[in-house]
């Protein structure tokens, strides 16, 4: 009779011995081996060179021949995996939370896979819901599933992955939503009486942004000599004007949602990466964990955006292992209306004294301060 299936030598560092036991076992089934001596013979042929010398050493002043299957097994098996610590594997399962990004169905594949020297027995379902129900790492569904007077581990698992699956959909239908709202709008702009939108400008500087807001209301003017604006702007040479914003120039409405309120502060913030502002106040610094890595950040709550340089993407991941860079449909300019070369974005996990996030930062092109803006401020608060 033909045999069935094949058998591969065992290498080391490449399986493990119990799986490569596990797949003899299922050969001796399939080929109606039932024979010990021919179990021991079918294992010592098929093992490879490098185990059978292996086997050779272990049986010293022995001869492999003179044990049994099982008694080989076992010698390797406890060469290559001598039996762990339970209280040590124990103490791992206990202490294993679901870390950020990680999926329900993952984590409890993980708790799974530690628990396989616990030795729980008929418990292990047991220590299994109640892993889940305290490692879960989400306080919304720890409560729900704190909530069930009877809960088994079947049952909360249903639960967590009933709530993971709505979480998720209702961010898919809030992403459509936006997307079409935003569809809409650009729409609506374009059919009134074609009318181009009006740009406003500080009385300050000329620039697109808020006076109060401005970098140079410290700044002393060349024809004046008062502080609070630039000589460009100087009302000794123009005719005054109460009004803070005035109109600038045309904006056509196909631009408008690249030059919406929240892009004019990016666009003010990156103006002040490069180099442009003098502002004399002392910059505020926090420093934050970016994929487990320390990056000094200056906080700046009028940016909308988190933004580091290339320099500072290819400075922290050096050695490898860099999150990648991803297409963004954002533009960023200077105040001036320069563009500012936009390598990309990452997305990276950002922590900050106990507190963690998934968080989106920009990459420019060049040297400059790691800005922390408003969209991780609002997910990590600084003390």
């Amino acid at each position: 009779m033909a045999t069935i299936g094949s058998l591969t030598e065992f290498a080391e560092g490449d399986g493990d011995w119990i799986e490569y036991v596990e797949r003899l076992e299922h050969f001796f089934l399939a080929n109606d081996i039932s024979d010990e001596g021919k179990k021991r013979s079918v294992l010592l042929s098929a093992c490879g060179a490098r185990t059978y010398k292996l086997i050779r050493n272990l049986t010293t002043p022995r001869k492999p021949g003179d044990f049994s299957f099982k008694e080989l097994v076992t010698l390797v098996q406890n060469h290559h995996c001598p039996k762990p610590s339970v209280i040590v594997q124990r103490f791992k399962f206990h202490t294993h939370s679901r870390k950020p990004g990680v999926s329900v169905a993952a984590y409890v594949t993980e708790l799974r896979q530690l628990s396989e020297h616990c030795e729980f027995g008929g418990v292990l379902d047991d220590m299994l819901r109640d892993r889940l129900v305290c490692g879960i790492n989400d306080d919304g569904m720890q409560r729900r599933l704190l909530g069930e007077p009877t809960l088994d581990f079947k049952k909360a698992l249903e639960i967590a992955q009933a709530i993971e699956t709505a979480a998720n959909n209702t961010k898919d239908i809030r992403k459509a939503n936006n997307n079409m709202q935003s569809t809409e709008v650009h729409h609506v702009s374009q059919s009134v009486r074609g009318k181009p939108r009006e740009l406003l400008e500080c009385y300050r500087c000329g620039g697109a942004h808020f006076a109060k807001d401005c970098v140079f209301k410290d700044s002393t003017c060349h024809n004046c000599k008062k502080k609070g604006h630039l000589a460009k702007k100087c009302r000794g040479t123009k005719e005054k004007s109460k009004k803070e914003w005035k109109t600038k120039h045309k904006l056509n409405t196909h631009h408008l949602q690249s030059m919406a309120p929240e892009e004019d502060e990016r666009v003010f913030n990156m103006f002040n990466l490069v180099g442009f502002n003098k502002c004399h106040a002392e910059p505020i610094y926090a420093t934050i964990q970016v994929n487990g890595k320390e990056l000094q950040m200056e906080v700046d709550t009028g940016a909308s955006a988190s933004v580091i340089s290339q320099a500072t993407y290819h400075s922290l991941w050096h050695s490898g292992g860099a999150p990648a860079l991803q297409a963004t449909e954002i533009s960023l300019r200077q105040y001036t209306g320069e563009c500012i070369p936009l390598l990309g974005a990452i997305e990276v996990h950002a922590a900050y004294q106990g507190q963690e996030a998934a968080a989106t930062l920009l990459v420019v092109e060049g040297e400059g301060p790691s800005l922390l803006g408003r969209d991780l401020l609002q997910k990590i608060h600084l003390n």
